[in-house]
């Protein structure tokens, strides 16, 4: 019996006093030969319960691709993850950019039993054209990748963090008059193409989209639009949870999301905001211990994913380049446990 891997996306942008940046993954040109993909389909689906995994950009910085897969898909199962969230690049024919890593890196799960989350990028995704030429874009990325993938995932994460690209600065997000309609509608367009053309090659496909910080009311937006998707998939930082109930009166954003959606939530980034303190590691676990246990004990949270497994040195911004629950002694050839990774192998 086959089994697909699971898909979805990478970092955020600003949501309050924060901007970040979107990871990227290798891009290589169009005509460059593609290695042959055989043998990438999992013999067995993954348990339909509650998953808990950390996402990392395997396929596309040096903090990830200098390690073996092999060895990073033994660190999740020692931490007592069955999910691997990472981010995955195009080319016009739906194959992945970097196939010499993607096949690898699918394969080390397979064996492992990891179940892969990707997310597909908004290529190509423009607001100078119309919201039909963006429609046609969406479903032209969608129809290619889910034709070359669909025996391997089942799970689609479409775009990373978009409702950042069409709010209005200021704005808090969880109503349609903090968002700039004309921006939001060419991105609900090429959303709507992605969906529907994943789905006219997988039919069984689950797609998700992802909105961060309170700006649940782009997700709504998306819904009224007619854009069919599954699951809502939302991503959450450690200075959140007082800002929301301090200044918007939103005691738990889970018992929020569960009362706004009747779909099933996956929290597919959670993660400590990095400060120059002593404490850091400490502030780390608390966060993530805290905020996976209340995922946990959830109903409608089907799946947390840690963001993210490694450090990335080779990011310019602080906050991007120490995210991880696995620390670089010597990057890259010698690495560490965080506290919260020592305590998730201690409780495994």
């Amino acid at each position: 019996m086959k089994v697909k891997i699971l898909i979805s996306n990478c970092v955020l942008a600003a949501a309050l006093f924060f901007t970040f940046s979107s990871c990227s993954e290798d891009v290589v040109p169009e005509d460059l030969s593609v290695a042959a993909e055989d043998n990438l389909v999992p013999e067995t689906k993954s348990a339909s319960g509650y998953r808990f995994g950390v996402a990392g950009t395997a396929l596309g910085s040096p903090a990830y691709y200098n390690v073996p897969y092999t060895e990073q898909m033994a660190l999740l199962k020692r931490m007592g993850m069955n999910v691997y969230k990472f981010q995955i690049q195009t080319m016009s024919d739906g194959k992945t950019t970097v196939p010499w890593r993607f096949n690898p890196f699918v394969k080390a799960a397979k064996e492992a039993g990891i179940t892969l989350l990707p997310m597909l990028y908004h290529k190509n995704l423009d607001f100078s054209v119309s919201n039909t030429e963006s429609y046609m874009r969406g479903l032209k990325v969608g129809k290619n990748f889910a034709r070359q993938y669909k025996d391997i995932f089942t799970y689609y994460e479409l775009g990373n963090e978009l409702n950042l690209k069409c709010l209005i600065p200021g704005s808090a997000g969880k109503t349609p008059r903090s968002y700039n309609i004309k921006r939001f509608k060419t991105i609900a367009a090429y959303l709507k193409g992605m969906n529907n053309g994943i789905k006219s090659q997988d039919p069984d496909a689950k797609t998700m989209i992802n909105s961060t910080w309170l700006h649940y009311g782009y997700l709504k937006m998306l819904e009224d639009h007619g854009i069919d998707f599954d699951i809502i998939a939302y991503h959450w930082y450690s200075e959140m949870d007082e800002v929301a109930k301090r200044d918007f009166g939103i005691d738990d954003i889970i018992q929020k999301l569960a009362k706004e959606f009747d779909k099933p939530i996956w929290f597919t980034e959670i993660g400590q905001r990095y400060e120059p303190v002593a404490d850091i590691e400490e502030k780390q676990y608390e966060f993530i211990s805290q905020f996976v246990a209340r995922c946990k004990n959830h109903p409608q949270v089907k799946t947390a994913i840690v963001f993210q497994l490694f450090d990335q040195p080779n990011k310019d911004h602080i906050l991007e380049s120490n995210y991880g629950i696995l620390k670089w002694m010597s990057p890259y050839t010698q690495y560490a446990y965080k506290l919260t990774a020592k305590k998730l192998i201690e409780s495994n």
